[in-house]
């Protein structure tokens, strides 16, 4: 019988600790909640007695938190364990994200901290009038981290908002990010006492111990692997340390499908014979005639992440042990695969959202913060080594025609294509944005404003040559374009945008579709 672990964790992400074990299944573990320290400096004391009263406690809070307690109750338990945050806000977001809403003014709110802000602002000694003094010194809006537990979530933050006159922001981040962390704790948690239990139960059989204490000291390693191939390469090892079989093979599944085998030459016959074992049966295991050999199911809360093959093991009298602590050890693989697989859906996701954060939805190019963003990064470099750095901005002459004439949609593809066609131009040093409408701006380092010129003439020539077909007919455009490059007289990255933006306004003054290098 496993034992149950008693989750500590704070009232303000209490649903949604409650949510991840909900939608995970998991058994045997209690939620205890604890009122705020941060919010309530005199709750410490209670706290720290009631984790340090239980066992198997697993405490999740920040480093405040675990600053103000008192470490010395806490940790005399040795079966209490703490899973620590920089910041409470790091349980549901990334540091990095984190750093870069704040960075920009935001303030950064949970929905469990907005179900109760007045009474957190009552605590903290506000009135509506200090309140706004307070936050007005240091932020310029309210930004709710949206874990998607509390329907009253946006209702909050705007109450909350308007109390201190701010605008407000949401930032859907869902639960993946505290979900890997807190099942990665439990799980080596749950793990430490799995290992406790068997022990307990094998003290008569020392050999027997042993040869789990190795079996989990090899599993031990999965819990940092980060990648499912290296989780595979793990497994796979520890097969081999345990049970010296002549060869071995593993299929990575997902919803039945074969994904990857290890290793890659294993005989596609093999790999066959794996693949339709697994996604034909129900069983855990199968043990072939001889007895020296057997097939495992590797899963996860009742999916089925892969299995593997263990052929013609060295000691074939030892059989029935060795299939047992396979089947023993087979779930940690599971929890294993299941963790990386879940990492790699995170990074793949945080990727995905720094490229929404810094990219224009329609023609794909950086979006303005990001410009300006690498333009005071290429103008302080540019500063700093006199290197060359040159700027160009250009619109499409009478836009406003194509969207009157043809449409809007047609005025979107004419964006789209025209991007495509800048982007086609670029080095990979290179920085294009659209800056809104039909203006866009590129980035050019390490080029003077000859150079840029040659660049920008090339590059209108193009445009000028593009005819582009759409159902209501053919669409030809022009640009003009303004070209600047970093001198003296640029002071700021607001300089060198002013002067491309003089440059341009001098191409349309002289009848568009030019370019027109900024003179002083």
């Amino acid at each position: 019988m496993s034992k149950t672990i008693n989750a500590f964790v704070c009232y303000h992400y209490q649903k949604e600790l409650e949510t991840i074990f909900q939608q995970e299944n998991i058994q045997n573990v209690n939620i205890l909640k604890y009122d705020p320290v941060c919010i309530r400096q005199k709750m410490e004391p209670v706290v720290a007695k009631m984790i340090s009263e239980t066992e198997n406690g697993c405490l999740i809070a920040d480093t405040c938190v675990l600053a103000q307690l008192d470490q010395k109750n806490i940790k005399s338990n040795p079966l209490n364990r703490n899973v620590q945050f920089g910041n409470c806000l790091q349980m549901i977001v990334s540091k990095e994200l984190l750093e870069f809403y704040a960075s920009n003014g935001g303030y950064l709110v949970s929905p469990g901290w907005l179900s109760i802000w007045k009474s957190n602002l009552k605590e903290w000694g506000f009135d509506q009038k200090t309140a706004k003094q307070f936050f007005s010194e240091f932020a310029n809006k309210i930004i709710l981290l949206d874990s998607g537990v509390d329907s009253k979530s946006e209702l909050n933050l705007t109450n909350f908002s308007e109390f201190l006159d701010l605008p407000n922001q949401t930032i859907p981040v869902g639960l993946d990010h505290f979900r890997l962390i807190v099942l990665n704790k439990l799980s080596n948690f749950q793990s430490e006492l799995k290992i406790e239990t068997l022990m307990n139960q094998n003290k008569l059989a020392n050999q027997q111990v042993a040869d789990y204490a190795l079996a989990f000291d090899l599993v031990t390693n999965l819990t940092r692997m980060m990648n499912e191939s290296e989780a595979i390469r793990e497994i796979d090892n520890t097969f081999k340390m345990l049970f010296s079989p002549k060869d071995t093979a593993y299929v990575s599944l997902q919803n039945g499908k074969l994904l990857n085998n290890m290793p890659e030459y294993a005989s596609e016959e093999k790999v066959t014979k794996l693949q339709h074992w697994v996604t034909n049966t129900n069983d855990d295991y199968s043990v072939n005639e001889n007895k020296d050999s057997f097939l495992i199911r590797i899963s996860h809360q009742s999916k089925t992440l892969g299995a593997a093959e263990i052929s013609q093991i060295a000691f074939p009298q030892y059989f029935e042990k060795y299939l047992n602590m396979a089947l023993s050890i087979a779930p940690l693989f599971g929890l294993a695969i299941s963790k990386a697989r879940t990492y790699q859906q995170l990074e793949e996701d945080e990727v995905k959202l720094q490229i929404l954060a810094s990219t224009d939805s329609l023609t794909s190019l950086f979006n303005r913060r990001y410009f300006l963003t690498a333009l005071d990064n290429e103008f302080s470099r540019s500063k700093r080594y006199h290197s060359s750095l040159s700027a160009i901005m250009m619109d499409i002459d009478h836009f406003k025609l194509v969207n009157d004439n043809y449409g809007h949609a047609v005025g979107d593809k004419v964006l789209i294509e025209l991007a495509n066609i800048i982007s086609g131009e670029l080095r990979k040093s290179d920085i294009a944005a659209r800056l809104g409408g039909d203006e866009f701006i590129i980035l050019l380092p390490e080029t003077n404003q000859e150079n840029a010129l040659i660049f920008s003439n090339r590059l209108r020539n193009n445009i000028e040559k593009t005819l582009t077909s759409y159902q209501s007919g053919p669409v030809s455009i022009t640009t003009s374009i303004g070209v600047a490059e970093i001198n003296n007289d640029c002071k700021t990255p607001e300089d060198l945008l002013h002067h491309c933006d003089q440059a341009l306004y001098d191409s349309k003054n002289k009848g568009r579709n030019i370019v027109t290098a900024w003179e002083k």
